[in-house]
C-alpha cells in the first residue's frame, strides 16, 4: 500500500479548486513520504482531449505539484473489461434498460433515503430476465449495492450494446478498479464527490479483498452564492487569476494558509475523511 493519488478528467483547463485539491494531494504526500500517483481519467472519450492533458500537467507544474507517476485510464480498458466479464458471470452486475426518464418518474416516491443519501434509482431492474429488456441504443450495468436491498444506491458501472458487446466502462467502474490495482495509501478528492465512495469501496474490496484504502476529501472551493466551480466558469483558471494580478507563486501560498497542517493534524483529518469545512468560498481563499 503506498501513494496518494490525485485523479483529473482532461475535459478542460483547471480552476482554483482543481489545483487547490491537486496541491493538498501533493502536500499529503510530502508529509507522508508517500508518492504522489496522477491519474489522468480520460475513459470519457466523448469530452476528454490530450491538449487539455497537456495543459493541466503544465498547470500542475505552475503550482509545484510534480508527479511522481502518470497512469492514463484508458491504457487499462482490458483491465475493466476483464473484470466486467467476471462480475457479470457472478452476478455482481445486472442489465439495465431505463431511460432516464424512466429512472426520474420512479424516483419520485422514493424521495426519503436513509443513510443522509438520495435514492439514485428505483431497482425496477434488479430481478428482471435479460429477456424482457428491450434497450433502444445502449444497456446500462448496475452493480448490485450491499447498502440496500432494493436497488435504489444501484449505480450504472458500465454501458455496452444491446447484445453484450462493445463495452464502455463507467466513471464508478473505472476508477474503482484501478484504485484497487493501484493499492494506494489515501485517495484525494473534494467533498463533493463523497457519496461516489458508497459504490467505489465496494468495487474495491470486491477486487482486493485486503484493501484498506483512506479517502481525503478536500473543501470545494465555492462562488458567493454557493454554487460549485466549474471548468467553464470564468476567471478561475490559473491565466485569468494571473490576469488580475494573483500570479501562481501566490496562489501556492494562499493554499498553504488554507491548508497549514502538519502530520499529527493531518493523521486526524484522514480519520475523519478530510477537511472539517466542505465548502470555502472563492473570494476567502483569496483574500478578498
Amino acid at each position: 500500500m503506498k501513494g496518494v493519488r490525485f485523479a483529473p478528467s482532461p475535459t478542460g483547463r483547471f480552476h482554483i479548486g482543481n489545483l487547490r485539491t491537486a496541491w493538498i494531494a501533493s502536500r499529503i504526500g510530502h508529509l507522508l513520504a508517500e508518492p504522489l500517483i496522477v491519474r489522468v481519467e480520460d475513459i470519457d472519450s466523448a469530452r476528454s482531449r490530450t491538449e487539455f492533458k497537456t495543459l493541466q500537467i503544465a498547470d500542475l507544474k505552475r503550482v509545484g505539484v510534480i508527479a511522481d507517476e502518470l497512469v492514463i485510464q484508458s491504457d487499462r480498458y482490458p483491465r475493466h473489461l476483464e473484470l466486467f466479464n467476471r462480475a457479470r458471470n457472478d452476478g455482481l452486475i445486472y442489465p439495465c434498460d431505463c431511460s432516464r426518464k424512466d429512472v426520474l418518474e420512479a424516483l419520485a416516491g422514493l424521495r426519503s433515503a436513509p443513510h443522509g443519501r438520495e435514492a439514485e434509482y428505483s431497482g425496477r431492474c434488479r430481478t428482471r430476465l435479460r429477456g424482457d429488456m428491450h434497450p433502444s441504443e445502449t444497456l446500462a450495468w448496475r452493480w448490485r449495492s450491499k447498502l440496500e436491498a432494493d436497488g435504489r444506491f444501484d449505480v450504472i458501472v458500465a454501458r455496452t450494446n444491446p447484445d453484450g458487446s462493445q463495452f464502455t466502462p463507467g466513471y464508478h467502474w473505472a476508477c474503482a478498479i484501478d484504485d484497487a490495482d493501484g493499492d494506494y495509501r489515501i485517495l484525494v478528492r473534494a467533498w463533493d464527490l463523497e457519496a461516489a465512495d458508497f459504490t467505489q469501496r465496494q468495487i474495491r474490496e470486491w477486487v482486493r479483498p485486503d484493501i484498506r484504502t483512506d479517502v481525503f476529501h478536500t473543501s470545494l472551493v465555492v462562488k458567493d452564492d454557493g454554487s460549485r466551480l466549474e471548468k467553464r466558469t470564468k476567471g478561475v483558471t490559473l491565466d485569468e487569476l494571473a490576469a488580475t494580478g494573483v500570479a501562481a507563486q501566490s496562489l501556492v501560498s494562499l493554499f498553504e494558509r488554507s491548508f497549514p497542517f502538519d502530520v499529527r493534524l493531518l493523521n486526524e483529518l484522514i480519520k475523519s475523511k478530510g477537511e472539517i469545512e466542505k465548502t470555502i468560498p472563492l473570494n476567502a481563499l483569496l483574500g478578498r
